[in-house]
C-alpha cells in the first residue's frame, strides 16, 4: 500500500484524539470489481481529496492510518463517481463487504459512527419510501387535482424529514457524524441562532476539527449578510469598465441580483425585475446585477435578450465569484435588498413579495 506523506499531515490535522497511538484498519471485499488501483479519499471543502491508495486483488483490499475524529471517506477508483462507496472511518478495525453493483449499500462493521448513521437512515426509511411512492404517483397522473394533492403531501413529508434530521443532529452533538450532516446537508435548514448553538457544542467536542472551523466561518458569513446587518462593502468593475462600490449606491434602495444567463429560474424571474425596475427607478431604487456566468458573450447576450437595462458586473468565476462568496450565495437567483443607509432589509424575495416590500418601503 502506498501512502503519501501528506496523508499523515492531513489526517493528523483533520481527523486522532491528540494523535494517539490508536489507528484504523479497513479490511474490505468488493466482489465483481476488477483488479487494479483503488483510492481512499476524504471530503474536504466539498471536494474529494486522495489520501491513500492500494491495489484491489480478487475483490480484496485494505487500508490503515489514523484519524483525529470520525471522518467521512470514499473508497473507489478516482474519476468514476458511480463506483465508490462511502463510510465513516474512526480508529478501529473496520470491515466492508459489498458488490460492485451495490456500492451505495455496503455492509460495514466496526465503526460506531457508521452504526449511528445506519440507525438514523433506518429511522428515515419509511418516510423515504412514502416519498418515492408519491413521486411515482405524481408523475403517473395527468389529473391536476391529484397532482396538487400529491405535491402537498410531498411538501409535508419533506418538512417532516428536515425536522427529523434537525432533531437528530441537535441530540447527537457529541458525534462528528452530525458535524458533517450540519455542514453539508442542513446548514441552510437551521436558523442562524440554531447554528451558533450547535457550534458551541461542536467547538467543545471537536476543537481540532477543520470541518467545524469551516462551518464556523460559513456561519459568520451567513450572519454578516443577515437582515438588519450592514451589507458587506465591495469594489468591482462594471460592464462599462467603471469602478463600482456599494457605497456608490448610498441614498438609494438597491437590489443586488445574483443571476446567470444559463439559469432557467433567473430567466423566468427577469420580466418581474424589469417591471419592478421601470416602476421604481425614478423613486430612489436601482438594481445591480452580479452574474455567475463563465462566458462574456453569453453574459452580454443574456442581458440584451432579457432587456436588463440596469448596471451589471461579472468576474467569470461562476460559483467562485468573489461577490458570490462575499454574500454567501448558495443558489441563484439570490437577491439582497439594501436600504439607503446600506442595511440589508430583505433577502431572497422575488416577484410579488418584492413588489409588496418596495411598496411598503418606497412611498
Amino acid at each position: 500500500m502506498k501512502t503519501k506523506k501528506r496523508l499523515l499531515i492531513l489526517l493528523c490535522s483533520l481527523l486522532s484524539f491528540g494523535c494517539s497511538s490508536k489507528s484504523f484498519t479497513i479490511d474490505g471485499t468488493i466482489t465483481g470489481m476488477k483488479d487494479g488501483k483503488i483510492y481512499l479519499q476524504i471530503l474536504e471543502q466539498n471536494k474529494l481529496q486522495k489520501i491513500d491508495s492500494t491495489t484491489i486483488n480478487k475483490g480484496h483490499f485494505s487500508f490503515n492510518g489514523k484519524v483525529t475524529y470520525p471522518s467521512l471517506m470514499f473508497i473507489g477508483p478516482v474519476g468514476n463517481k458511480q463506483k465508490y462507496l462511502q463510510l465513516f472511518v474512526e480508529n478501529s478495525n473496520i470491515t466492508i463487504k459489498s458488490h460492485i453493483d451495490s456500492l451505495q449499500s455496503p455492509r460495514i462493521t466496526g465503526s460506531k459512527s457508521q452504526d449511528l448513521m445506519y440507525s438514523f437512515q433506518s429511522s428515515q426509511n419509511n418516510l423515504n419510501q412514502e416519498m418515492r411512492m408519491l413521486i411515482k404517483q405524481f408523475r403517473s397522473t395527468k389529473e391536476m387535482d391529484k397532482k396538487r394533492t400529491y405535491r402537498q403531501k410531498l411538501i409535508a413529508l419533506n418538512q417532516q424529514s428536515i425536522k427529523d434530521q434537525k432533531e437528530f443532529v441537535q441530540s447527537h452533538t457529541n458525534s462528528h457524524v452530525t458535524v458533517y450532516m450540519t455542514a453539508y446537508d442542513l446548514k441552510d435548514k437551521f436558523k442562524t441562532e440554531e447554528l451558533k448553538s450547535l457550534l458551541i457544542d461542536y467547538k467543545k467536542n471537536f476543537p481540532k476539527s477543520s470541518l467545524v472551523q469551516q462551518l464556523d466561518q460559513e456561519v459568520q458569513k451567513i450572519e454578516s449578510t443577515a437582515i438588519g446587518h450592514h451589507a458587506p462593502d465591495f469594489e468591482v468593475t462594471d460592464i462599462n469598465g467603471n469602478k463600482v462600490t456599494l457605497k456608490s449606491f448610498k441614498g438609494k434602495y438597491v437590489l443586488i441580483d445574483f443571476w446567470a444567463s444559463w439559469c432557467g429560474p433567473c430567466r423566468r424571474e427577469a420580466p418581474n425585475f424589469v417591471n419592478i425596475y421601470n416602476k421604481y427607478k425614478t423613486k430612489g431604487f436601482t438594481i445591480f446585477g452580479v452574474s455567475l456566468d463563465k462566458d462574456e458573450a453569453s453574459w452580454k447576450k443574456g442581458i440584451k435578450e432579457m432587456k436588463l437595462s440596469w448596471n451589471h458586473t461579472c468576474d467569470f468565476k461562476v460559483w467562485k465569484s468573489d461577490l458570490a462568496k462575499l454574500y454567501n450565495v448558495q443558489s441563484i437567483p439570490t437577491c439582497y435588498l439594501i436600504d439607503p443607509n446600506g442595511i440589508i432589509v430583505a433577502k431572497g424575495i422575488v416577484g410579488e413579495k418584492l413588489y409588496h416590500k418596495l411598496n411598503e418601503l418606497i412611498k
